[in-house]
């Protein structure tokens, strides 16, 4: 038992080192409870010199190596990590780490080897056909976050490029094709067709001059094809065709044509050739006749 210190002791201002033998300040005293004047009795720099000779001995080593493979120890640097991990230097520490790391060449270049591995691919594909990432992605795209990136990324040239160059690709040119002739697109486009919206792009692209360049020169090339020459035959000789005509030529916009028609200079240019071609084949037919004769 230690016993108690008297009433009138009074604390040193100055000490010497029982090593050394050097009179120091007390602040150059390691503290100890069981003292008189709760300093040890070796200074600092001797007390550190003692405890890294002794480190450094085969001795010190052995019970430094078995304290550290003990349950005690163990215990205190789980505690201890645990601690320091919910510290705030820690946090600051590693933010600023990780902050200073994503910046540097070496996490460049690992990202970028990693990001073309097999591993990161096969990790890719199958995290991207899972539904934590199908809810994550909807979430975010419902999100004003994701409306505002979206709507700036789809405005943008690297947007347009990607979706031109995917286009333009076979796998693009198969997908469309494929698409085009799904139920789906179809059904898309019977509804879209039926739209104002529509309706109004059509009659507004008809004015333009290069839809009728385009058009001029689609039906210039049709009606010279096969296909259309061999529609126009089988239609000429429909039922269809027949009733139209029938129609047509007892309507008030055919008579109101024929009346200007027949009063246009090209309808009397057209009869007076037509008058000279028949008289001088009427003449010919003439000629003949008396040379037969």
């Amino acid at each position: 038992m230690i016993s108690k210190e008297p009433e009138n002791f009074i604390v040193p201002v100055m000490k010497k080192c029982s090593k050394c033998g050097i009179e120091k300040p007390l602040s150059e005293f390691y503290k100890h409870k069981a003292s008189k004047d709760k300093t040890m009795s070796c200074c600092k720099i001797c007390m550190s010199a003692y405890l890294r000779a002794y480190h450094q001995s085969e001795k010190g080593k052995a019970k430094c190596k078995a304290y550290k493979q003990s349950d005690k120890y163990k215990a205190y640097q789980k505690a201890h990590q645990k601690a320091y991990r919910q510290s705030d230097k820690y946090k600051a520490y590693q933010k600023a780490y990780q902050k200073a790391y994503r910046q540097s060449e070496k996490y460049k270049a690992y990202t970028n080897a990693y990001r073309h591995s097999e591993k990161f691919k096969a990790y890719n594909k199958a995290y991207s056909q899972s539904e934590k990432f199908k809810a994550s992605q909807k979430a975010y795209c419902q999100s004003e976050k994701g409306k505002a990136w979206l709507a700036a990324y789809i405005k943008s040239g690297k947007y347009k490029a990607s979706q031109r160059a995917y286009h333009q690709s076979e796998k693009g040119k198969a997908k469309y094709e494929a698409y085009k002739q799904s139920d789906k697109y179809k059904a898309y486009q019977k509804a879209y067709n039926q739209t104002e919206k529509r309706k109004a792009y059509k009659k507004a692209y008809s004015q333009t001059e290069k839809w009728k360049a385009y058009n001029k020169a689609y039906q210039k090339t049709y009606h010279l094809s096969e296909e259309q020459k061999a529609r126009s035959k089988v239609y000429r000789q429909s039922d269809k065709m027949k009733a139209y005509r029938k129609a047509y030529e007892h309507c008030e916009k055919r008579k109101a044509y024929k009346k200007v028609y027949r009063q246009s200079d090209k309808m009397k240019a057209y009869e007076k050739a037509y008058s000279k071609a028949y008289s001088l084949r009427r003449r010919v037919k003439h000629a003949e006749k008396e040379s037969n004769e």
